[in-house]
């Protein structure tokens, strides 16, 4: 297989969103395969070894790993393997024939004359996609999730912003209220005051012209006989 036409698999027949597809694997393959499997495509396709498509093959390489990652992880491959059941089991529905058939019953029905045999696609390019279908299903409604979630937590947040915008309105209206009240009490207070001096002012006349009137008497002293 030449390096070109192993780059051009991982990146635009492969899909890169199943491991097993990216190295060109099985369900059953074991660790061993796995590691295998990398190693013989990862040196095929290794950068230093394409200069003149370099980016290309790095995208490629950096796919291989990934994917033996992927499927080294146990709890990964698990749920991996639990999407390539649910997809067989689809495509044996699609055809018509038991979801309950094993593996080994399937390899049987794809033996010349078999129920799988010279299919189009064939059985296991169905699995693939149906795993595909499966896999994207599955990420848009995380990515619809995650869009619900923000559009909530941004709702949320401006609730809260035009709770605590109304909070100060409020607070700003009270505040002026009891400002205008203690003016007016002012006021009021200011307005008795000016009222009780004007009441007051004809008793400080009277007052004043008595006090006058006295000091003037004192002023004329005792009367001298002669």
């Amino acid at each position: 297989m030449s390096q070109r036409r192993e780059v051009d698999r991982v990146l635009l027949r492969a899909f890169r969103m199943n491991p097993y597809d990216v190295l060109d694997l099985t369900q059953d393959a074991d660790d061993k395969s796995i590691q295998k499997a990398y190693r013989k495509k990862s040196l095929l396709i290794h950068p230093d070894k394409m200069a003149d498509d370099q980016a290309r093959a790095e995208e490629a390489f950096d796919l291989l790993k990934k994917s033996l990652d992927h499927l080294l992880d146990a709890d990964r491959r698990k749920l991996l393997d639990e999407t390539v059941v649910s997809a067989r089991c689809l495509a044996l529905r699609e055809l018509g024939l038991p979801m309950t058939l094993t593996p080994e019953e399937i390899e049987l029905e794809k033996v010349p004359g078999g129920r799988l045999d010279q299919l189009a696609p064939s059985f296991d390019d169905r699995i693939k996609i149906f795993v595909k279908d499966i896999v994207l299903d599955e990420e848009l409604k995380k990515r619809k999730y995650v869009l619900f979630c923000s559009e909530k937590m941004w709702t949320s947040g401006a609730y809260t912003i035009r709770c605590r915008a109304v909070q100060q309105k409020q607070e700003a209206e009270i505040d002026a209220a009891k400002q205008r009240e203690e003016a007016e009490t002012e006021r009021k207070r200011r307005a008795e005051m000016d009222t009780a001096w004007e009441e007051s002012r004809e008793d400080r006349v009277q007052g004043w012209r008595s006090f006058q009137r006295g000091t003037k008497r004192k002023k004329k002293g005792p009367t001298v006989l002669g």
